[in-house]
């Protein structure tokens, strides 16, 4: 919750400050810390609101491209259990982590596998190839112990 809650005052101080006497201050703080509740009531509707908007524009996706059938199966799937959340796509690089090129040629560097080798299996889309290849000349407790 705190990521939205930064979304929320970011949004809240994007008139700019506020200027009191020659000091500044930022909208949100002056809020959260005069009438927290107050604050903490606009934040619930703002989240109500961008909830409801990201669920349109989800229900728009689904049928611009057909695909209400499929997301009625995921969802009988999910309510009886047999789904499994995968997350990827670089949801761990704001947390410190490289995204999977960055980790490829991190463990490339105490590989034998040059790294112009990786870079053209790379550049040519062929990320599963190159992990496997890394994969095989590290050794899968190696490989699996950096990733």
């Amino acid at each position: 919750m705190e990521f939205l809650k930064k979304k929320y005052d970011e949004e809240l101080n994007s008139e700019g400050v506020v200027e009191i006497v020659g000091s500044e201050f930022e909208r949100s703080r002056i809020l959260c810390e005069l009438e927290p509740a107050t604050y903490d009531m606009a934040f619930t509707d703002w989240f109500e609101q961008r909830r409801e908007r990201l669920l349109e524009k989800a229900d728009e996706i689904i049928a611009q491209y057909d695909n209400s059938p499929r997301f009625e199966q995921l969802k009988r799937t999910y309510k009886a259990g047999g789904t499994m959340p995968f997350v990827g796509a670089g949801v761990s690089i704001p947390c410190g982590y490289p995204g999977w090129t960055g980790f490829l040629f991190q463990i490339c560097a105490e590989s034998h596998v040059s790294k112009d080798d990786l870079r053209e299996l790379l550049q040519k889309g062929e990320y599963e190839q190159a992990a496997q290849t890394l994969h095989d000349d590290l050794g899968a407790t190696l490989f699996n112990e950096n990733l």
